[in-house]
């Protein structure tokens, strides 16, 4: 005796259309250059976007002649031959 399956087919099967899908691969791959280029351009923005967030909360000091300013002594810095304690 063969096994007989009975049903219906799926809307998938039933709606299959291989030069539609064809068609389709096409026109996505026409499209293939704008979206990375949309795509470069929007990493751009937010590469500025960062950079201006950034620049906006740094404080900017004006170094002149004269002022005091921090300065690493020798005998502060640590031996390299030293470990890290």
């Amino acid at each position: 005796m063969l096994p007989v399956e009975l049903g219906e087919p799926s809307l998938h099967r039933t709606l299959y259309n291989d030069q539609e899908i064809e068609n389709s691969i096409k026109r996505e791959l026409d499209l293939v250059e704008e979206t990375k280029v949309m795509a470069r351009v929007r990493i751009e923005a937010k590469k500025q976007r960062a950079s201006r967030r950034y620049i906006s909360r740094l404080k900017l000091m004006d170094f002149r002649v004269g002022n005091l300013a921090w300065r690493v002594q020798s005998e502060v810095k640590k031996d390299s031959k030293e470990g890290k304690l």
